[in-house]
C-alpha cells in the first residue's frame, strides 16, 4: 500500500514537473514570436520604408514617426496600470494576451496596403501607433505571466532564456526579410518589386511568424497559472476611475513601504529608455554616421541579434548565481565604455561601430532580462499584472528622456555621431539613480542582491 502510494505521489510529481516545463517552453516561444514585431515594424523595416522618401520628405516623416510615437506612449502610460490590473482582477492573464496578441497580427498585416504615396503616409503613421500601444500592452501581460511560471531561484533563467529567444526570433525574421527583399525567386510567388511590395510584404510574413510562435502559449494555457486576486467585476467609466484611484493609493503605499521597489521602478525606466536608444537609433548610426550601407545595416542587424541571444541565455543562468543587480551594474558600465570608445574612436569608420556595436549587443539583451527578473522576484502573490503595468508606466513616461538628449546632442555637434552622447548621458543617470536604490535597500533592509540573495515577497 505505502509502495503503491510512494508511486502516486512520484507520479504527481513528474507530472507538474512536465506541466511547468511545457508552460515555461510556451511562455519563452511567445517571445521568440514577438520579436517579429520590433525587428520588422519599429527597427529595420517599416519605418525604414516609411522614412525612404516616396511617402513624403524623410525629415518630416521622421519627426511626424517621433511625434506618433510619443503619443503611443502616453496612450500605454496611462493604459498600462489599467490593463495590468484588469488582468489580476480577472485572473486570466492568457486570454487577455490572446487578444492583445491577435490585434498586433492584424495590424501588422495591414501595413502590406500602405503604398508608397505621399496620401499613405497617415495611415501608416495610425498603423504604427495603434500597434506599438497594444504590443507594449501585450507585453505588460506576457511579463506579469513570469512570476507565477517560476520561482524566485529559476526567475533570472527563464526570463534570460525568453529573451534570448527573443534576439534568435529576431535573426530569424531578419533573414526572412533580406530573402523577401532581395531573392529574384520570390517573384514566382507574385511578389514583385513594384510599388515597394517585396518590403511592404515583410510585415505580413513577420505577422505569421508572431502568430504561430505566440499559438503554443494559448494551447497550452491550461499550463500556465492564471491566478487571480479579486472577484470579477464590471468596468464601467466609475469602476474606472476607481481603478485609477486604487492604483494611485498603492503607488503611494508602495513609495511609503516599499521605497527600493519604487526607487528601482524609477531608475529602471531611466536606464531602459537608454537600452531604447541604442535600438532606436543604432540603424541611424551606423548609415549616417559610420557609412555602412543599408545591407550591411541589415547584415550587422542579424550578427547583432545573433550575439545578443547568446549573451542574454548565457548571462541569465549567471542571473541565478550572483543577482540580477550586479548584472545590472557591470552591464550599464560596460555600456558607457562601449558609447565611450564609439565616439572618440569615430573617424576610424565601419571597423570601430562593428566592434563597440557588437559589445553593445552584448550587454543590452542581459540587462533588460536582469531588469525583468529583479522586480518579478518582489512582486507580492496576485499583483504581477498591475506592477509590470507600472513597469511599462514608467518605462513609456520617460521614454522622451533618451530622443530628447539624442536631439539636443546632435544639435549642439552638428554631427550624428553626438547622438551617443546623449545615450550615454541617459543610460549614466539611470545608473546612478540605481546605484541610489540598492544604497536605499543596503541601508534600510539590510538586504542585498549583490551579495548573492534575491528574497522575494512571494
Amino acid at each position: 500500500m505505502r509502495t503503491m502510494t510512494a508511486e502516486r505521489m512520484s507520479t504527481r510529481v513528474s507530472t507538474s514537473r512536465s506541466a511547468a516545463r511545457r508552460g515555461i517552453f510556451a511562455w519563452v516561444s511567445w517571445d521568440c514570436g514577438s520579436a517579429a514585431y520590433n525587428t520588422t515594424v519599429t527597427s529595420f523595416v517599416f519605418t525604414v520604408y516609411l522614412t525612404s522618401g516616396s511617402l513624403g520628405q524623410p525629415s518630416v516623416v521622421e519627426s511626424s514617426i517621433a511625434w506618433c510615437l510619443t503619443a503611443a506612449g502616453l496612450i500605454v502610460a496611462v493604459l498600462a496600470p489599467l490593463v495590468g490590473n484588469i488582468t489580476d482582477s480577472f485572473g486570466r492573464p492568457v486570454v487577455w494576451l490572446g487578444i492583445q496578441t491577435a490585434l498586433v497580427v492584424v495590424l501588422m498585416t495591414l501595413m502590406v496596403l500602405v503604398q508608397p504615396h505621399e496620401a499613405y503616409l497617415w495611415f501608416g503613421l495610425l498603423l504604427l501607433a495603434a500597434s506599438n500601444v497594444a504590443f507594449s500592452l501585450a507585453g505588460v501581460t506576457y511579463n506579469a505571466l513570469l512570476p507565477g511560471l517560476t520561482t524566485s531561484r529559476d526567475i533570472g533563467r527563464v526570463s534570460g532564456l525568453g529573451m534570448g529567444m527573443g534576439f534568435v526570433g529576431g535573426v530569424a525574421v531578419l533573414l526572412l526579410a533580406l530573402c523577401l527583399v532581395t531573392t529574384p525567386a520570390i517573384e514566382l510567388l507574385g511578389i514583385g518589386s513594384g510599388d515597394d511590395l517585396r518590403v511592404r510584404v515583410v510585415p505580413v510574413a513577420a505577422a505569421v511568424w508572431f502568430a504561430s510562435f505566440a499559438a503554443p502559449l494559448f494551447l497550452l494555457r491550461s499550463q500556465v497559472s492564471q491566478r487571480a486576486n479579486n472577484a470579477r467585476r464590471q468596468y464601467t467609466p466609475k469602476a474606472i476611475l476607481s481603478t485609477y484611484a486604487g492604483i494611485a493609493r498603492r503607488v503611494a503605499a508602495l513609495w511609503r513601504y516599499q521605497r527600493a521597489t519604487a526607487l528601482f521602478l524609477l531608475a529602471s525606466a531611466v536606464y531602459r529608455d537608454g537600452l531604447a536608444g541604442i535600438y532606436t537609433f543604432g540603424g541611424i548610426l551606423a548609415a549616417a554616421g559610420y557609412g555602412l550601407s543599408a545591407s550591411d545595416v541589415i547584415v550587422f542587424a542579424i550578427v547583432s541579434n545573433v550575439v545578443a541571444a547568446v549573451s542574454t541565455m548565457a548571462v541569465g543562468r549567471l542571473d541565478t548565481r550572483t543577482g540580477g543587480s550586479s548584472l545590472i551594474l557591470v552591464c550599464l558600465v560596460a555600456l558607457l565604455c562601449a558609447c565611450t570608445v564609439l565616439f572618440v574612436l569615430h573617424g576610424t569608420g565601419p571597423l570601430i561601430f562593428w566592434i563597440a556595436g557588437l559589445t553593445m549587443a552584448a550587454l543590452v539583451g542581459p540587462v533588460e532580462s536582469a531588469s525583468r527578473s529583479f522586480l518579478g522576484r518582489r512582486i507580492p502573490i496576485g499583483q504581477e499584472g498591475e506592477m509590470f503595468g507600472l513597469y511599462a508606466t514608467t518605462g513609456r513616461a520617460a521614454g522622451f528622456f533618451c530622443p530628447a538628449a539624442f536631439a539636443v546632442s546632435t544639435l549642439m555637434g552638428g554631427t550624428i555621431y553626438f547622438g551617443i552622447l546623449g545615450i550615454a548621458t541617459v543610460l549614466a543617470l539611470g545608473l546612478g539613480m540605481f546605484v541610489v536604490t540598492l544604497i536605499w535597500t543596503r541601508n534600510t533592509v539590510g538586504v542585498v542582491e549583490a551579495a548573492g540573495s534575491d528574497e522575494a515577497p512571494r
